[in-house]
């Protein structure tokens, strides 16, 4: 007997709250749909009301959508459109995407010529009914009101023309912490929120932020008014060229050989080019968790940068990036779900891309080995930092984390807050939760002074992990304000840079000692704050002289 099972549709939708999406990754999937429909300006505005609730808005100046094709896209497991080369697929990213973070969902779009229409999934409706209600129909005076305030702002949808601007009301994901708990400061979780949000659109969508960038569609993308620019992280505008190009015919699901094209960049370190600090400041991280294949589908950066599994990251291989491209109709060759994130590539490619780049990878680690050896030789000059000495004499009594590493557990630490706090699995990969730099390079150094920091921090702390030791580090910004004008205007070995040495390594420790993966980004806010106040600060301080 064959009968019908109708599901629950308040535990399904429910349930599809919890696919797995950043909030990052969330508007990404809004923006795709904004381009695949013409847009030529999308605007994102975040904003919290006066009672502290988030409100969400993505605006665009597209082609819009007439009644059947706003209910189409309301749809979970919207109509499939007929063309293969598209930046959505499964017809589920807008409502999963949305509902991820939101409860309330509104869509109010115009077509060129036609009236202003609005759709909404609540949720809470829909629970209540156990049954797909969707709201839909001509927008009503609230809605009307809110496309005409975008149409006007000329940031979004297009002056007394056609566009869309997705709404996400009652927000409660956004601004609550793993735990589930709210923030204390909501207004500086949502700084942290959007500074993160720009800087991972800069990144995916580069190639179209990018007008002399000629393989996709230039598109302005805005946040809150304010266009981003594009962040190429292969640094090609410093006139960095590919250090290998290659392409690979693949077979995809339209039966036709599609072409994945491979370019790979060794990065020099900041030191190495005319303009240290310049570049620096572009490349933004020159660490090591934006290493590895940078994998491109259709133009639209996807994933996190990586070895796809078959690698762990390695210091000596930072510098190392590749970028690989192809068409969406190789979806199923490189296993792209529905948030387009965890790639899988087929394992004979993988197999393929091992005996391409492995003489690259070969030649980066040998790049920045050399590179570190010149620097550290140039900066010590053959005299070991007193500092260190006495920090290796003490260690035993002060109050630190234990740090254990082991071919079966990976790299642990075991602090205040938790047993067992993973840094690197048993393969050496980090873990994406809780990322921290970690050196095998730098035999009893417990104070590292480098230019190699990312963005304006002024210290952070670090794992030494040699010789049978795992021991704790401090890294502090030798271009920081502050670092230059105080820190390094006291020579070393002097009792005074001593002292900022041994206070430094206290704060490093004492953070590596009661943070874990929730904690992280509160310590990173506490570190970023300290070194803007400083770098103010440090701007009346005078200059050091040329012989300090």
């Amino acid at each position: 007997m064959r009968k019908k099972v109708e599901p629950n549709t308040a535990r399904i939708i429910e349930g599809l709250r919890d696919t797995g999406y950043s909030f990052e990754a969330a508007i990404a999937d809004l923006v795709d749909n904004s381009i695949e429909a013409g847009a030529t300006v999308v605007n994102i505005t975040i904003d919290l009301d006066f009672d502290k609730h988030p409100l969400v808005q993505v605006a665009d100046n597209g082609s819009g959508m007439d009644l059947p094709a706003l209910e189409n896209a309301m749809r979970y497991g919207a109509d499939q459109k007929p063309d293969q080369n598209r930046l959505g697929w499964f017809g589920l990213g807008l409502k999963t995407a949305s509902t991820s973070f939101c409860r309330r969902l509104t869509v109010v779009t115009r077509a060129p010529e036609g009236a202003t229409l609005a759709a909404t999934w609540d949720l809470d409706d829909v629970v209540t009914a156990n049954d797909w209600v969707l709201d839909i129909g001509p927008a009503d005076p609230e809605e009307e009101t809110l496309f005409a305030e975008h149409a006007e702002s000329g940031i979004g949808v297009a002056p007394a023309g056609s566009g869309t601007v997705v709404v996400w009301r009652k927000v409660d994901r956004l601004l609550r912490k793993p735990s589930g708990k709210e923030y204390v400061d909501p207004d500086g979780a949502l700084r942290r929120r959007i500074d993160s949000l720009e800087w991972h659109l800069r990144m995916v969508y580069q190639r179209f932020l990018d007008h002399e960038d000629e393989r996709a569609v230039n598109v302005d993308i805005r946040i809150d008014g304010r266009s981003l620019k594009p962040w190429d992280p292969f640094a090609e505008c410093f006139g960095l060229e590919p250090e290998l190009e290659k392409k690979f015919g693949v077979t995809g699901r339209t039966g036709e050989p599609d072409v994945v094209h491979l370019r790979a960049f060794i990065l020099p370190k900041p030191h190495e080019t005319d303009d240290p600090k310049a570049f620096k400041e572009y490349v933004r991280s020159h660490t090591s968790d934006r290493q590895g294949f940078f994998f491109y589908r259709e133009n639209r950066l996807i994933d996190t940068p990586g070895w796809i599994d078959k690698w762990g990251n390695e210091t000596h291989l930072r510098g190392l990036r590749i970028e690989l491209s192809f068409p969406a109709t190789l979806d199923p060759f490189f296993g792209v779900g529905l948030r387009k994130t965890g790639l899988q590539p087929d394992k004979s490619f993988i197999e393929i891309l091992d005996e391409s780049i492995s003489n690259l990878r070969r030649e980066a680690n040998k790049r920045d080995r050399q590179g570190s050896a010149r620097k550290a030789a140039a900066e010590s000059k053959s005299r070991p930092n007193p500092a260190d000495r006495i920090i290796d004499e003490k260690r035993g009594g002060l109050e630190a984390p234990e740090v254990a590493t082991s071919e079966q557990r990976g790299t642990k630490i075991e602090n205040n807050q938790s047993d067992d706090l993973v840094v690197l699995d048993p393969g050496g990969a980090p873990n994406p939760n809780f990322t921290i730099e970690v050196l095998t390079d730098s035999d009893d150094v417990y104070v590292l002074l480098t230019d190699e920091l990312e963005g304006a921090g002024m210290w952070e702390p670090a794992l030494r992990l040699n010789s049978g030791r795992n021991d704790l580090m401090v890294r502090i910004n030798s271009d920081h304000e502050w670092v230059r004008r105080a820190y390094s205007a006291h020579p070393q070995g002097s009792a005074e840079r001593m002292a900022l040495d041994f206070l430094l390594y206290a704060l490093a420790t004492a953070e590596l000692n009661n943070t874990d993966e929730e904690l992280r980004k509160e310590f990173g806010q506490f570190r970023v704050e300290v070194a803007r106040n400083l770098a103010r600060l440090a701007e009346e301080l005078p200059e050091p002289s040329v012989d300090d």
